[in-house]
């Protein structure tokens, strides 16, 4: 853990001030909703940060070149608080291959004096400001904070390791590194991740070497196997049972591996749900944010297997049905305006040509991830419904009854976004699986959808559950 002295004076005394120094030409830099490419900033001075940064949790991401999908990309956590003076300087490291933190005294800074007319001349774009070529901000900080509102520095020092404490003004800042070929251990055989590009690219061997950086990080993500979901001693029936019903093993995650760096909190944060359940759905909120803005491969699979558990249980439902309303309420955010703030340009494009957003015209944006693999999202809130209208149907008790139709009428909300936006079906019974139809020639024929959509699919994908009863002893 290192420590540096950025500049510490700003113009604006009570909002914090980002200094991004050296950064390769064309380079697509994000921060929060706000991105764009540096060599298209309407300014008519070079760019070398932004200003007037809400208090608050921050990720900046660049990709030093052309944007792809294998773009290396390399981002920085970390929190303004406001304090007086609060100015953080980061500058690219050619040889490194990633953001550092240089303080006053760097060449690259030049002194107070150098960046204060930086400020005034237009160097620095302001955080809110919109429009311009090139530029796109999607939302407002508001949407930020409610996609990263469940992260709390015990969540970043789980998943990313022990920080950076960088003095700032008249206080601490403390930074995370991450980057697009981080990878959580369960991941590191994965074909698609070995042909990710680390970010310092053909030097990568002669700078592991010497040591000058670690991009070989492992993220410390929740280890869910969802083929091993029964407690160790469970035989038989009982392995069946909970590969069925995963509460035990959710329940056995959280207790284990989350409720121990639960003492955290976000900051500002208003007690909801207990503090094991909001580390888990904190961990979902930062893989959300790192598969769109450094296309981190682990962090894509991670938050589909999050989802896949949560969304797989029933006793769970029932003995904490806090943490599912509040679970709804971060998909509806995500999936809502949160994927909009993350669509690539080319697809916005073609949204606004269209008159899309998904109402009439083309669907709105979604990453492959969601939608593709043994466990499409679209099929666990499927699962998820079917599920809480089964137990609703069997449950005897008045206060059971109250719980799932509250949780029912709050997953209407997720399913109207997802169905308006992106014409996924969550209610299988809408879609008619059997009818008549007419062919070209006039002949009516009857045709049958078997395998979508169908009571079926839960036996389908990876590792499909096979239920056998056992005969009874005579």
């Amino acid at each position: 853990m290192s420590t540096s002295s950025p500049v510490t004076t700003t113009p604006a005394p009570h909002s914090t001030t980002l200094l991004l120094l050296s950064l390769p030409p064309s380079t697509f830099l994000s921060l929060d909703l706000f991105s764009f490419t540096t060599s298209l900033t309407p300014q008519t001075h070079p760019f070398h940060g932004l200003k007037l940064l809400p208090l608050g949790l921050h990720h900046v991401s660049i990709s030093p070149g052309p944007l792809s999908d294998f773009s290396p990309r390399t981002g920085i956590w970390f929190h303004a608080s406001g304090a007086p003076g609060s100015v953080l300087a980061l500058r690219w490291d050619e040889r490194r291959g990633e953001l550092v933190v240089v303080g006053e005294e760097d060449e690259c800074v030049g002194g107070r004096e150098r960046w204060v007319k930086w400020w005034y001349e237009g160097s620095l774009v302001e955080y809110r400001s919109r429009g311009g070529a090139g530029m796109q901000e999607v939302g407002d900080s508001r949407v930020w904070r409610e996609l990263v509102g469940l992260v709390g520095e015990g969540t970043l020092r789980r998943v990313l390791g022990p920080e950076e404490q960088v003095c700032v003004g008249s206080g601490v800042v403390r930074v995370w590194r991450v980057d697009g070929a981080s990878s959580a251990g369960q991941d590191r055989d994965d074909e698609i991740l070995q042909k990710i590009p680390l970010p310092h690219g053909p030097q990568s061997v002669e700078v592991d070497k010497a040591g000058a950086s670690d991009h070989n990080q492992t993220l410390n993500l929740l280890p869910i196997d969802l083929k091993r979901t029964f407690p160790p001693n469970a035989v038989g029936r009982e392995r069946t049972l909970a590969a069925q019903d995963r509460s035990w093993y959710l329940s056995h995650l959280v207790n284990t591996y989350l409720v121990p760096h639960s003492h955290y909190p976000p900051v500002n944060y208003t007690v909801t749900i207990d503090p094991g359940s909001r580390e888990l759905l904190g961990e979902l909120e930062l893989c959300f944010i790192h598969a769109l803005t450094l296309s981190n491969f682990s962090c894509a699979e991670a938050y589909v297997r999050t989802l896949a558990l949560c969304l797989t249980c029933e006793e769970r439902i029932l003995t904490n049905p806090e943490f599912y309303h509040k679970l709804i309420e971060v998909l509806i955010t995500q999936l809502g305006q949160g994927l909009d703030c993350f669509a690539p340009p080319d697809a916005v494009a073609e949204e606004q040509d269209e008159g899309g957003e998904g109402r009439g015209g083309v669907d709105a944006w979604a990453p492959d991830w969601l939608t593709e693999g043994p466990t499409p999202v679209p099929k666990l809130l499927r699962r998820f419904f079917r599920t809480l209208k089964r137990l609703l149907a069997e449950s005897e008790l008045e206060v059971d009854r109250r719980v799932l139709e509250g949780l029912l009428e709050r997953f209407g909300e997720l399913e109207k976004v997802v169905e308006e936006r992106f014409r996924w079906v969550v209610d299988a019974g809408k879609v008619v699986k059997r009818g008549m139809v007419m062919l070209e020639d006039g002949e009516m024929v009857e045709l049958e959808l078997a395998g979508l959509l169908g009571e079926e699919e839960d036996e389908e994908g990876e590792g499909p559950v096979v239920v056998v009863e056992e005969e009874e002893e005579m």
